[in-house]
């Protein structure tokens, strides 16, 4: 079976480490594959460049599956390539790999642009030959927004990343970035509005002034577009004076990750909204628990697998008592860990990509 897949990559974010970590998986199974990419909010006239060039590429190569990690702005400018491609080459199979929920795009579009959104990816999402999500509510909010037929959409759930083996020890790496708090809570990935930031700074604070040895660290990127919100982030750590225990880092690679979840205790993701979040199973792949918000995103997972705790979004005061909680019960965090450790297998790449094989021989 000849595979094309198409997908946003490198781009500094999560999306670039499921797409290394898909293609390192791929490499194992001697699959024969092409892969390009296509980022066209970043790169509009490159990416355009790109088309013929993709088309062609595909008239050539003939695959019989094309897989496509699906985003708005990767698919809008492929989609009249997409349709022309289909009709020359009816036996192609297209995959969409559906990485965010219509409803997540919906509220950053104004109210004129959105039904024409739902009208257009409804009709990419009906051209394809079938869909793939990371969550059972994902696909029920597909379901729901365009009446697709359930057999159409399977659920594999995000796949847990290859880590880098660290051999210092914790004291060694908390020497090395500066850190001496004896307890510290983890806040990773894009630094956008919708992660809650905001939220962890004042909890972390209630513990400070409970006489709690707490820290936290912030890593991730600053996108361009939220530079107020990273600003505002650094003036409210001023303001409720923990500028001291409060470690930030920018983008990280693959090392940096490895050693910054391995001093973290926690990872916190008091988020506003999610669908699925590639950072939440990257700190699951280094064994670190999870304290979440009770959105469906988290809660599916947490619940089923007992890998953390869940804390009301609704009411962001109970934040800093559900982190006291792990900070003041290390068997709690044992049993977590323990828990994490059973799933490494089952959610691997290399299980993952099983899972898409058998799909592609279905359809």
């Amino acid at each position: 079976m000849k595979l094309f897949l198409i997908g946003k990559y490198p781009e500094k974010i999560d999306t670039e480490i499921y797409t290394k970590s898909w293609l390192k998986a791929l490499a194992k199974t001697h699959q024969k594959y092409t892969y390009k990419k296509l980022h066209f909010r970043e790169q509009p006239w490159l990416t355009l460049g790109r088309i013929p060039y993709y088309f062609f590429l595909l008239l050539i190569k003939r695959p019989d599956v094309l897989h496509v990690q699906y985003f708005a702005d990767v698919v809008s400018p492929f989609f009249p390539l997409l349709i022309c491609v289909k009709f020359l080459i009816p036996k192609m199979r297209v995959v969409y790999l559906v990485h965010e929920k219509p409803d997540f795009l919906l509220k950053h579009l104004p109210a004129i642009l959105q039904k024409p959104f739902l009208y257009f990816e409804k009709i990419c999402f009906l051209l394809a030959d079938h869909l793939i999500v990371h969550t059972a509510e994902t696909k029920q909010n597909i379901i729901d927004n365009y009446n697709l037929q359930e057999e159409k959409i399977s659920v594999v759930t995000h796949p847990w990343n290859e880590t880098v083996k660290i051999f210092d020890s914790k004291e060694t790496l908390k020497k090395k970035y500066g850190i001496s708090e004896k307890f510290l809570f983890l806040i990773f990935g894009r630094v956008v509005p919708k992660k809650g930031h905001d939220l962890i700074l004042p909890a972390l604070q209630k513990l400070r002034t409970q006489g709690k040895d707490a820290g936290l660290i912030i890593a991730g990127p600053q996108p361009k577009n939220h530079q107020a919100y990273w600003q505002n982030i650094k003036i409210q750590i001023e303001h409720l004076k923990i500028k001291k225990q409060v470690h930030l880092f920018g983008y990280l690679t693959d090392q940096q990750i490895a050693e910054i979840m391995k001093i973290s205790d926690v990872a916190v993701f008091p988020y506003r909204s999610v669908t699925q979040s590639g950072v939440f199973f990257t700190a699951l792949s280094y064994d670190v628990p999870i304290i979440a918000h009770n959105l469906p995103g988290f809660a599916e997972f947490m619940q089923k697998h007992q890998i953390g705790l869940l804390t009301p979004k609704e009411n962001p005061q109970k934040l800093p008592e559900t982190m006291e909680s792990l900070l003041t019960a290390p068997q709690k965090i044992t049993e977590f860990k323990t828990n994490i450790a059973k799933l490494k297998n089952e959610y691997s790449w290399d299980k993952t990509i099983e899972k898409y094989q058998k799909i592609y021989e279905k359809i």
